[in-house]
């Protein structure tokens, strides 16, 4: 039992405010009232953010596909304007060797993936990594604005728990 004061204080992690988490989640739009953010919203986030001077930008989200011109339109001028914005794209997770990925994407959304794959080498099979297959990414057009994706597919435990993110992600002959 902790009692209050100094005690817990030193427990408590230090703060670096080098790197800043901002998070919308179930909680937070209840705070909100129920309302959800549309594209012209986070829009105004990474032009905010871009005049802060944030060094990098990462969404965890997935703006899968298009919803307006002009609420769309706003996210992609801030994104191209920021420099420094990464977009998140899932996959489903595969163990072992090389498979077909399966992928049901555009031509030019296969484009955009081959160019922004990571040609890395290593030592030993990359089989240890997870494959990656059926991609799904943040809209053309939008991706193409961003610096880059960024992996955000997760896979449980045996117990249901996510506890870890894949780093690297094979797809494509690269990862």
């Amino acid at each position: 039992m902790f009692r209050s004061g100094m005690a817990s204080l030193a427990l408590a992690p230090s703060y670096d405010d080098t790197i800043v988490h901002v998070d919308l989640n179930d909680s937070s739009i209840q705070k909100l009232d129920n309302f959800y953010p549309n594209r012209a919203h986070f829009a105004q986030v990474v032009r905010n953010l871009s005049e802060m001077g944030a060094s990098a930008q990462l969404f965890d989200f997935i703006f899968a596909a298009r919803t307006s011109d002009q609420d769309d339109g706003a996210l992609i001028d801030a994104v191209s304007d920021a420099g420094n914005v990464y977009f998140g794209m899932a996959f489903a997770l595969q163990t072992g060797g090389p498979r077909n990925p399966e992928e049901s994407l555009r031509p030019q959304a296969h484009r955009y993936l081959d160019m922004t794959l990571w040609q890395i080498s290593w030592q030993g099979s990359p089989d240890s990594l997870y494959a990656g297959r059926r991609p799904l990414p943040t809209f053309l057009r939008l991706a193409e604005a961003s610096r880059g994706p960024g992996n955000i597919s997760v896979k449980p435990d045996l117990d249901g728990i996510f506890r870890k993110i894949p780093l690297l992600v094979r797809y494509r002959g690269g990862v």
